[in-house]
């Protein structure tokens, strides 16, 4: 009996903490306001995906209705320096951010990913966690780092990390802007 008073209790904690407190929890993402966020934005630093291993990374965005948006990604392959370039269709609603992803010249759609907003100053930098439920495509979350320019003062880009490492415990690496 006293074996259930203790289980029990610790057993609805950690259901509540993870579905409450999950990486892609709506709840501790930030609004998301598309006519600041639109324009040119570089990737500076992410957890491990394609992203992360391309140099000169950057995102244009454009709002298309107050709730829509599209993306052009524009980089290049780390190792081969070959263009990469991809098309995002995504929709706000609030804190709620879903977008599909297509690389040019593709018919195949990946997603949905689903942004959190954890960090967002919209004049110098972003920082988000995107999820997807498959991990067919990548990790099932990852972390990014935008910057509106193609570097970020050491004190902000330390502090992105840290907010963004309490819900990943993955590398946050630097992309290359280096030969750009």
């Amino acid at each position: 009996m006293a074996y259930d008073r203790v289980i029990f209790p610790l057993l609805v904690c950690v259901l509540c903490f993870a579905s409450y407190c999950a990486p892609c929890s709506m709840d501790v993402g930030q609004t998301l306001d598309l006519s600041q966020f639109a324009g040119k934005w570089y990737f500076i630093a992410g957890t491990s995906t394609n992203l992360s291993l391309s140099s000169c990374g950057w995102f244009l965005v454009k709002e298309t209705t107050s709730t829509d948006f599209v993306i052009r990604f524009r980089g290049h392959r780390h190792k081969s320096n070959i263009p990469v370039v991809s098309n995002i269709v995504g929709k706000v609603d609030g804190n709620n951010i879903v977008t599909y992803w297509r690389r040019l010249r593709s018919r195949r759609k990946l997603g949905p990913f689903y942004h959190v907003i954890i960090s967002v100053k919209y004049d110098t930098a972003v920082g988000m966690l995107v999820c997807t439920e498959t991990k067919r495509y990548m990790e099932n979350k990852l972390a990014m780092i935008w910057s509106r320019e193609r570097s970020l003062p050491l004190p902000i880009l330390e502090e992105l990390k840290s907010k963004l490492g309490a819900y990943v415990n993955q590398e946050i690496r630097m992309a290359d802007h280096d030969n750009c």
